[in-house]
């Protein structure tokens, strides 16, 4: 029924948010990839990068390198 309505699983929602938030955490924050990851729920810094890049098709590094060209 929740993905007939909004063509998502809740678990892709809650990923989302996840990464959004790390993007935040990442962009504002002195934080490293690892403290970043723990403060999103993921518990392996290596899972995290995998489904961030996953999600914005960039490292987390690469990622944070493009934000800091936007003001």
């Amino acid at each position: 029924m929740f993905r007939a309505v909004l063509d998502t699983s809740p678990l892709e929602i809650q990923t989302s948010a996840r990464i959004r938030r790390a993007q935040e955490l990442l962009r504002y924050g002195e934080l490293s990839t690892r403290e970043v990851a723990a403060r999103c729920g993921f518990d392996d810094p290596s899972h995290f990068s995998r489904v961030f890049k996953r999600q914005t098709n960039l490292s987390p590094r690469e990622w944070l390198a493009v934000a800091r060209l936007i003001p």
